[in-house]
């Protein structure tokens, strides 16, 4: 969820103590939800035993503990984004005696050399 504000938002008196706590709560709560999944997929992939608390660990020797895969479908969606992306070569000259036909070679070449 988004703070949201309107025109008059940005007449505030920021002199005002309360009134700062307010915005700065608000500009807080904003982004919850995202740093909370951050913290849960960090916690699943780093954390001894992934999701389960210790209570619950010990407590459940010998059953099935079942856990939601939350790696895998990241790591999908950013393997996925790099194989759709499109990565380009281009040579140009630079200074010196590099020239123009030189780099058109080189640049054939490269692009030929691509799988």
């Amino acid at each position: 969820m988004m703070a949201k504000y309107t025109e008059t938002d940005y007449q505030i008196d920021f002199d005002n103590h309360q009134t700062v706590l307010n915005l700065l709560s608000a500009a807080q709560e904003a982004d919850h939800d995202n740093r909370e999944k951050a913290r849960e997929a960090n916690l699943f992939c780093d954390k001894r035993d992934g999701q389960w608390e210790p209570y619950w660990w010990t407590n459940n020797v010998g059953k099935p503990r079942y856990t939601f895969d939350m790696v895998n479908p990241i790591v999908d969606q950013v393997t996925a984004e790099i194989e759709q992306a499109d990565f380009d070569i281009k040579v140009s000259p630079m200074s010196g005696s590099a020239s123009k036909e030189t780099a058109m070679v080189i640049d054939g070449l490269v692009r030929n050399m691509r799988p």
